[in-house]
């Protein structure tokens, strides 16, 4: 199935998560449009947060997912679309991300 599942693709808005070769789980998002222009002067805004190895378990149980459980699959059947901010009201609640950039 890969190691990428968009989580969210409509209204001006791309959410996908990607685990990557350390075993981290890195959260793309870009956001298009008017309202984005008046908030940041361009149309455009794209952003990457970092949810580290060891705060996987964390995650898992904060979704209600098995602690063994294929976070991909999960997210891929419980977090998509509308679904997709739950997923981020989780990882901002559980002070998940160790890093962020931004293109803002």
């Amino acid at each position: 199935m890969g190691n990428k599942v968009v989580l969210r693709n409509s209204g001006g808005r791309i959410l996908d998560v990607e685990m990557r070769s350390d075993g981290s789980l890195e959260i793309h998002g870009q956001d298009f449009g008017s309202e984005v222009e008046a908030i940041f002067g361009r149309d455009e805004y794209e952003w990457y947060k970092t949810i580290p190895v060891e705060n996987l378990l964390r995650l898992r149980r904060a979704l209600g997912m098995p602690d063994d459980g294929d976070l991909l699959s999960y997210l891929r059947d419980h977090c998509t679309a509308d679904e997709g901010n739950r997923f981020e009201d989780v990882v901002r609640e559980n002070s998940l991300v160790t890093t962020f950039w931004s293109s803002g």
